[in-house]
């Protein structure tokens, strides 16, 4: 794996996860207000719509018309006899057990199934992959009922006392709760604790690619190489129709490391330490050692590469060295060739004060020479986007303190010495629809959905509004929604008054600057996101213009596609979303709208209004309204 290859599968996982938490936005949503009893509400005036229904007529006690459909039913109606397959992710899935909740007339129908789902998700162990399965009867009013009197329908009131005037139709579908694994070997497992049915389900069938195994009474295991996956499901209904499902598995297995460390390397050394406070907050990092092939005890020739704005969810010593390796494979000839000890320097908390961390690589550079032999060669130091900028404030904080630090040869490898240019529209993208998040109180709703909910969500505040991402940010907005440079300003003077290093004094030093770029002309594109339509018609490569000069790991503009790509989830979900340039002070740099539509009775189409929220360029004013109009 190279090192854009791992950048990219970094970004990839990142909107992955930002996609999880944000693809069931409109479903829980739709739940948070049932519980408020807001007049105004769908679930309400859908109440008082149905209000005069004899309810005990309506076949199964599910009527389609009354439920907030965040998936089209319709779509998973099982066949006799012919393999039709329908595409069901975990999003589509949770989408139709929450529209078949919110068609039930008299209640939560799966108040017991919740908490069983819940412990399964909490539960889940790396390449265990659980089978959920649903087969469902379900009502809806005939096309024709208003037109033969079946029904009336006056003054927004639905009147009917005809069990005639229902058609009883089937939803029956599957998934699996899990789709990226850790582990080339997989099990897959049914539950029938994770079924949910009123009309039974006889068999249920997996086909990961060797062809369809039951797993009704038993399990399949598989020994599957990395790359994604084609997952089909066959649910089998009492009644011997069948419904086939189809998802995706993503199999990421980095082999690399064990292929490195064995054909070349002496066994890595594993390091936690931990530098001198800064405003009382002290950081520590994980420094991993692979010594040369001439490796004696001794550091010979220290290569040091210095990690950069790379926020964790936890520490993980194996995932650290697959990020070590992938690092390494892209420069094995230079290594190899050279002879040099690598040590790579991951930090544990990079949002933390630049200053900080800074710190806590003189005390790696203190512990590497120590380690080192007398006769050993000048350090070569590589610092990555922010690490560029902790390594130059470290050896120039050493000089000045007459310390020496042994490095000749300074890296700046895509570094940000003069701040990074995120535009304001994006940021205020990101503010938005976390401002919905939390508004709307979905984040614990989220965590009983998926694993590591609240992990992601913290990651994305860290990227947006932690210490280090408000230093390097020109123009940054604060969790409160206002522009604040505050800490930029700060950090941008003390760097310009401390300088670059010089080396030590009498020894040779050299620095080097490395930005990615390319030789396309610059300029400024009439937006950097414009998306207007239905939710799942975009052409999202279409929607974007370039973006570049953004040197903080996982950017802005990948933080937001995962975001849009997935809201609201549903193709009768409306969204408007657009960043713009901002270039005169009041401009308005970002536009979110949201609304739904339901379409009633077949013809009548119901429209709600649920979130809008406009950003201004330089203004310390945000606009945010939260809407509940018919």
């Amino acid at each position: 794996m190279s090192l854009n290859d791992e950048r990219k599968l970094i970004r990839v996982r990142f909107c992955a996860f930002i996609y999880l938490i944000l693809l069931n936005i409109p479903i829980l949503w739709a739940q948070s207000l049932v519980n408020k009893g807001n007049p105004s509400d769908l679930r309400v005036q859908l109440d008082q719509m149905f209000g005069k229904l004899d309810r005990k007529i309506v076949p199964t006690g599910f009527l389609l018309d009354y439920a907030e459909e965040y998936e089209s039913l319709s779509k998973f109606s099982p066949t006799n006899g012919k393999d039709v397959e329908q595409e069901c992710d975990l999003k589509t899935y949770v989408g139709l057990v929450e529209t078949l909740r919110s068609a039930y007339l008299y209640g939560n129908p799966f108040e017991t199934y919740d908490k069983i789902y819940k412990n399964r998700i909490k539960s889940s162990q790396d390449g265990r992959i659980n089978i959920c399965a649903l087969s469902y009867d379900y009502a809806q009013i005939k096309a024709n009922a208003l037109k033969d009197g079946s029904i009336t329908y006056t003054n927004g009131i639905v009147k009917c006392n005809n069990p005639k005037a229902f058609q009883v139709k089937n939803v029956t579908a599957g998934s699996i709760l899990q789709n990226v694994c850790n582990t080339n070997n997989i099990t897959f497992y049914y539950h029938k604790d994770l079924a949910l049915t009123n009309t039974g389900i006889r068999r249920v069938e997996v086909d990961y690619g060797k062809g369809f195994i039951d797993v009704y009474n038993s399990s399949a295991n598989a020994k599957l190489q990395n790359g994604r996956h084609k997952i089909r499901i066959k649910i089998i209904a009492s009644d011997g129709n069948a419904s086939i499902s189809t998802t995706w598995l993503d199999v990421i297995v980095d082999n690399n490391l064990n292929k490195t460390r064995a054909s070349l390397y002496t066994q890595p050394m594993q390091l936690s330490i931990m530098g001198d406070a800064y405003r009382g907050i002290s950081t520590k990092a994980d420094v991993t050692i692979i010594p040369s092939k001439r490796w004696n005890g001794k550091i010979s020739k220290p290569f040091i590469f210095v990690e950069g704005f790379d926020p964790r969810l936890r520490n993980n010593t194996v995932n650290r060295l697959s990020y070590v390796s992938a690092y390494y494979k892209d420069w094995n000839d230079f290594v190899k060739n050279n002879d040099y000890d690598f040590i790579y320097v991951d930090w544990n908390t990079p949002e933390q004060y630049i200053q900080a961390n800074a710190y806590t690589l003189i005390k790696v550079i203190e512990t590497i020479n120590n380690m080192s032999d007398e006769n050993s060669s000048p350090t070569l130091l590589v610092g990555h986007s922010m690490g560029g900028l902790v390594a130059r404030y470290a050896l120039k904080t050493m000089e000045n303190k007459s310390e020496k630090h042994n490095v000749g040869t300074y890296v700046s490898y895509d570094s940000p010495h003069l701040g990074a240019n995120v535009p304001m529209g994006l940021l205020h993208g990101f503010y938005g629809i976390r401002k919905f998040l939390h508004d709307k109180k979905l984040i614990d709703k989220l965590i009983n959905k998926f694993v590591d909910v609240s992990d992601m969500l913290s990651l994305g505040e860290k990227m947006a509004f932690s210490t280090a991402a408000q230093q390097m940010l020109c123009n940054s907005i604060d969790a409160a929604g206002h522009l604040n440079n505050s800490l930029h300003i700060q950090w941008q003077e003390e760097l310009d008054k401390l300088g670059f290093p010089n080396g030590d004094r009498g020894k040779q030093f050299q620095m080097l600057g490395i930005s990615n770029s390319d030789y396309n002309t610059a300029y400024v594109p009439k937006s950097y996101i414009s998306a207007n339509g239905d939710v799942g018609s975009f052409s999202w490569v279409d929607a974007f213009s370039p973006i570049t000069g953004i040197a903080l790991g996982v950017s802005f503009e990948d933080i937001i596609l995962g975001l849009i790509t997935a809201l609201p989830g549903r193709t009768s979900a409306d969204l408007t979303f657009e960043c713009l340039p901002g270039t005169s002070v009041g401009q308005r740099v970002n536009n979110i709208k949201i609304s739904f539509e339901k379409d009633f009775l077949w013809t009548i189409p119901i429209t709600k209004s649920v979130f809008k929220y406009e950003g201004y360029y330089n203004s310390n004013f945000c606009m945010i309204h939260i809407l509940l109009l018919l």
